[in-house]
């Protein structure tokens, strides 16, 4: 047994050896130049770019993690109620997580919405120059 395993740690090393050329073939970039380069594949650019976009893309994030936390609430509610057997405790503790998920998702609807409308208002009384984005 130990000598099956030395032998394959010495192929696993022999051939890892062998790979090290082609790890090395990468050319080394200072930090900065690999964050602009990771910036710029996933779409988020480093040049001018308006503070409420970046607040946009923000909320953006925030709410799709809600979305998927509310979808996992449901699922997991559903799951519960489903499994149940009838046990009333149970089934009530599933329908009360379900009834405050959807409360959840609502406010948090409505929270975006009311941020959208005093944004636009904000940005409508005081729009001048680059920053103006109605224009």
């Amino acid at each position: 047994m130990k000598k099956t395993i030395l032998k394959i740690s010495s192929l696993s090393l022999i051939i890892g050896l062998g790979f090290t050329k082609i790890a090395l073939a990468m050319p080394t970039l200072n930090p900065l130049a690999r964050m602009k380069h990771t910036a710029d594949v996933i779409g988020l650019s480093t040049v001018n770019v308006h503070p409420a976009e970046v607040a946009a893309n923000i909320i953006a994030i925030i709410l799709g993690l809600v979305g998927i936390i509310f979808f996992v609430m449901i699922l997991f509610s559903g799951y519960e109620l489903m499994t149940s057997g009838g046990n009333e405790e149970v089934v009530g503790r599933a329908k009360k997580r379900l009834q405050y998920a959807i409360i959840g998702i609502v406010v948090i609807s409505l929270s975006y919405i009311i941020t959208i409308y005093v944004s636009e208002l904000i940005n409508r009384a005081t729009c001048e120059g680059y920053y103006c984005i109605n224009e």
